[in-house]
């Protein structure tokens, strides 16, 4: 960037700081995307990036939450015109979005849609389904601290997608006490909400610890039985079932291999009235990441359809 460029630049954040502090929020907003749009014209996109990024800033210090995630938003819009290398999302542009993001307070109504958003850009500016795994822990962390029950399935997309320790420990603190607060018939709903999305992750150290959790949770209603030199707790209550499920699919992934394929069949076949249509194809998916085999309609891309909820598809 030019000094030409600094100076310029350094203008246009100086008129808008002016009418920010005379309380002239939407009109610094407004300013703001005009000079923009100069930049962008002559395609002088780092400049316009450097711009909306300190005017998010700037507008979030004065609380105009709303103003600042407009801009934001045309940040990502930006960003996708630049056109740029996988590496340079990950260098330059995801720790600015980061950044804004951890100013925004937990509360802010806008973090909603802000989240559907902005998995949709990382998803598709990273290659990866999944987003970038630091960007999904802030947004879920914030979705998750905002304690408004309608973010709190937003939340967990997010804090599944992000794949680290800490995500995992508040997914098992947000279950655990939506199973405590409605009771075991919960359980067959909850149970493989945390332990499935890990299998096809092909997290199988997330998976197991997930398990390992719930069934601490309800030892007391099972009984432990050893075979083959696993452990199992076997549970006789219907409400349990999916727990005796889940323990055999993570000890059977353990085993992957098409030489398995069998025992998977039999063991899908014996629990299937546990599963509803979504359940069932990721089960089935499951099926197809270890064993090679499908004994349901083979679903299209299951990583992809079990976040779609999160970008809004």
């Amino acid at each position: 960037m030019s000094a030409q460029h600094d100076k310029k630049l350094a203008l246009y954040l100086q008129r808008c700081k002016a009418k920010v502090d005379a309380g002239a929020h939407y009109e610094a907003q407004q300013s703001v995307r005009t000079y923009v749009n100069r930049y962008v014209a002559g395609k002088k996109f780092a400049d316009a990036t450097e711009l909306l990024f300190q005017s998010c800033k700037m507008l979030i210090e004065a609380q105009k939450y709303d103003e600042s995630a407009d801009l934001l938003l045309y940040l990502l819009e930006i960003f996708e015109k630049e056109s740029p290398s996988e590496d340079q999302v990950k260098k330059d542009q995801l720790p600015q979005v980061v950044e804004i993001l951890n100013l925004i307070p937990d509360t802010d109504a806008n973090l909603p849609s802000l989240t559907k958003e902005i998995s949709r850009w990382a998803a598709e500016s990273t290659g990866s389904a999944l987003g970038d795994s630091q960007l999904n822990y802030v947004l879920g962390e914030k979705l998750f601290y905002s304690e408004l029950k309608e973010n709190m399935n937003l939340a967990e997309q997010c804090l599944l997608a992000s794949q680290n320790e800490e995500a995992l420990k508040l997914l098992l603190e947000l279950n655990l006490q939506v199973l405590r607060n409605g009771g075991p018939e919960l359980v067959p709903v909850i149970a493989p909400r945390l332990v499935v999305p890990y299998l096809l992750m092909e997290n199988f150290k997330f998976a197991t610890k997930s398990l390992a959790v719930l069934i601490e949770e309800y030892s007391s209603r099972g009984e432990l039985v050893e075979s083959g030199g696993m452990k199992t707790f076997i549970f006789e209550e219907s409400n349990f079932k999916m727990l005796n499920f889940l323990q055999l699919l993570v000890q059977f992934a353990q085993r992957a291999g098409p030489e398995n394929a069998d025992n998977f069949k039999i063991l899908f076949g014996r629990y299937r009235s546990l599963f509803d249509e979504s359940l069932e194809k990721k089960v089935n998916a499951i099926g197809e990441i270890y064993f090679g085999v499908s004994v349901v309609a083979k679903a299209v891309n299951p990583l992809q359809n079990m976040m779609s909820g999160l970008f809004g598809r």
